[in-house]
């Protein structure tokens, strides 16, 4: 027993030489996760407000603008705080929060759903009445609870050694 327990932790020790590599591959593919969905709600944030509010197809979330304030700016400090290293187990904090908000009321027709719902309906186009169909897409959860799983990983492990956290405060 005692050379199987020798040959696994010496398995063990070369795994863990990679743990640094491992954190920053995690840590990058987060920030690019939330790249674009930031870059999208600042570039249309009144709309997003709007989104956010009460209405037929919104979200019916209180303080709309607040919300998509902090939404916005945890997303984007995300990205720029997990790509640099730095201060990564705080960002990722309101992270996990955006994504149990987006899980409760976007990302809610269960776990894998992508379904596209076609709605038609009449209108008036030059005095003749016409069909038109718009299209609404059901999103699963899936996607953002595995973003929040890698960020509990983040949140706990830190940013690893390849990192602004572990390069300013010895820390990670």
């Amino acid at each position: 027993m005692l050379p199987l327990r020798g040959f696994i932790n010496s398995i063990y020790k070369k795994m863990d030489q990679g743990s640094d590599l491992a954190l920053l591959a995690l840590r990058l593919m987060l920030a690019y996760a939330f790249f674009e969905p930031a870059l999208m709600k600042l570039q249309n944030f009144d709309y997003i407000v709007t989104w956010f509010g009460a209405g037929e197809g919104n979200l019916n979330l209180p303080l709309p603008y607040l919300n998509a304030l902090l939404a916005t700016t945890a997303e984007l400090l995300g990205f720029i705080l997990l790509t640099l290293g730095l201060f990564t187990r705080i960002i990722s904090i309101p992270l996990i929060i955006t994504m149990i908000v987006a899980m409760v009321t976007v990302h809610n027709s269960g776990f894998a759903v992508a379904i596209e719902l076609p709605e038609t309906h009449y209108v008036f186009l030059n005095g003749q009445m016409q069909f038109e169909t718009n299209y609404k897409y059901l999103n699963g959860f899936e996607i953002p609870f595995y973003y929040m799983l890698m960020l509990l990983a983040v949140a706990t492990k830190g940013a690893g050694r390849l990192s602004l956290d572990y390069l300013l405060f010895k820390r990670y």
